[in-house]
């Protein structure tokens, strides 16, 4: 564990979390999620999402990062992530995929995948420093641009906790 994930812990995320996951999902993304498809994704039993928080307020901090997966059988696909402005590039986003990654290995999970747009050259050079290729491409799949979408995904061996 580095210094810098020393100030901020993972936990599960909680409806009483979604106000604060909203906001920051409409700052990050084009076509964000509603309140609704989060509160969805909490009560699905193959779902997982978490959010981080600094150490020094996990009770009534601002959120700085969150994640959403699903997992089917084997299979490991991230859903989401998103980190706060004034938290990237600071190892944040690494570490939370690594650790859900590794988790997700240590249980039996195979593969990781999912899905970003060729154009968030940004997000394509991270996953890829964390070892994702490209593995296929779902065209059209942005429906307000007609964008497609780069399935990028890799095998879990080798990963851990």
């Amino acid at each position: 564990m580095t210094a810098m994930e020393l100030q901020w812990r993972l936990i599960p995320m909680k409806a009483a979390h979604l106000d604060q996951v909203v906001a920051l999902e409409q700052v990050c993304f084009a076509r964000p999620w509603s309140k609704g498809a989060f509160r969805s994704e909490l009560t699905l039993p193959h779902s997982s999402s978490h959010i981080a928080k600094t150490t020094r307020c996990l009770e009534s901090g601002s959120i700085i990062a969150y994640v959403c997966t699903q997992r089917i059988l084997d299979e490991l696909t991230i859903l989401k992530i998103a980190v706060s402005a004034g938290w990237r590039s600071l190892g944040v986003g690494t570490a939370i995929l690594r650790r859900i990654m590794g988790a997700a290995h240590q249980t039996g999970a195979k593969t990781v995948s999912l899905e970003v747009r060729p154009s968030n050259a940004g997000a394509v050079s991270f996953y890829r420093r964390l070892g994702l290729e490209v593995i296929g491409r779902r065209p059209g799949y942005y429906p307000e641009t007609g964008e497609d979408a780069l399935i990028m995904g890799k095998s879990l061996e080798g990963e851990s906790t």
